[in-house]
């Protein structure tokens, strides 16, 4: 795999990538935490999670800019953003279980939303090259 220098265009496309796809992660989680009251959550849970997602979301897509096939991509951005955001709720006091589901909802919508970004949007001509 050849190593290329990201400019200014290909930074801003992933840093606009990587919030709106934790936007729309973001609106699909809310709508899994209104399931049911057992997956109540503070409001900030989410503005955390736009904050935050969105700085983890540009770093790891910034790590995989040179990776072409979008299935491990998008593994292992949803992989990665999915288990820091979920060790960051562990340590603010959520309860294992309730970690370790999310864990899995988040991994399961973030791979969704990423994939098809890489595959389907724009993002491909500056994301994937």
């Amino acid at each position: 795999m050849k190593s290329a220098k990201l400019g200014v265009r290909e930074l801003v496309a992933s840093a606009l990538s990587a919030f709106i796809i934790v936007l729309i992660f973001t609106c699909i989680d809310f709508a899994v935490h209104t399931l049911s009251t057992s997956f109540a959550v503070e409001s900030y849970y989410f503005t955390n999670k736009i904050i935050y997602g969105t700085i983890l979301t540009f770093l790891v897509l910034v790590f995989v800019y040179n990776y072409k096939d979008s299935i491990p991509k998008a593994v292992f951005v949803a992989s990665i953003v999915s288990v820091l955001l979920q060790t960051n709720y562990f340590l603010l006091g959520y309860p294992i279980e309730f970690v370790a589901f999310f864990l899995v909802v988040h991994f399961i919508i973030l791979y969704a939303v990423t994939y098809f970004f890489f595959e389907y949007l724009v993002i491909k001509q500056t994301i994937i090259k």
